[in-house]
């Protein structure tokens, strides 16, 4: 299994196309989750850091990847955003809308 850019989060709920919210610690996006960058479109633009609005792609019941749209989640080949690093702190967080 390839696990690249692949998030663990043991027994989640969430399903492929779901929108979540990521939220980091410190201020604006200084220790999020680094991604290569990403045309995220209108009101975010460009970026090489994890936005708050993301789309789960499910691996399993303990794993998750992460697309920019739904459309990129549901995809037949999903298009998952390309994780570079960790983030920096221990409170990284994805919420159900």
């Amino acid at each position: 299994q390839n696990t690249l850019d692949t998030i663990t989060i043991p027994n989640h709920f969430f399903v492929t196309g779901e929108k979540v919210v990521y939220s980091n610690p410190g201020a604006g996006s200084t220790q999020a989750i680094g991604i290569a960058s990403t045309d995220f479109g209108v009101g975010i633009g460009t970026t090489d850091k994890l936005p708050s609005s993301v789309y789960i792609v499910k691996v399993n019941e303990n794993s998750v990847k992460l697309a920019k749209s739904a459309e990129d989640a549901l995809s037949l080949t999903p298009k998952v955003l390309d994780i570079t690093s960790v983030g920096i702190g221990t409170s990284h967080a994805f919420t159900s809308i």
